[in-house]
């Protein structure tokens, strides 16, 4: 059994596709998961939270999805 996951992906991703087959095959095995898509941002974009507001805000949503299951 896989533990709840929060997936954030860049919209510009070339991996994009990847994420959404990896939410399907989450969502139709019953498994708790997120998948969020952040817009006008490219792949690693996570790597860069001092510059990219939206790198932040996909920390913030991964801390708050893991934490309704503390």
């Amino acid at each position: 059994m896989i533990p709840p996951l929060f997936m954030g992906a860049a919209e510009l991703d070339v991996l994009l596709d990847s994420s959404k087959r990896m939410a399907e095959h989450l969502s139709q095995g019953g498994r708790p998961y997120r998948l969020e898509i952040y817009p006008g941002v490219t792949h690693l974009f996570m790597n860069f939270t001092r510059m990219v507001d939206r790198a932040m805000d996909c920390v913030s949503h991964g801390a708050a999805f893991l934490k309704e299951f503390v």
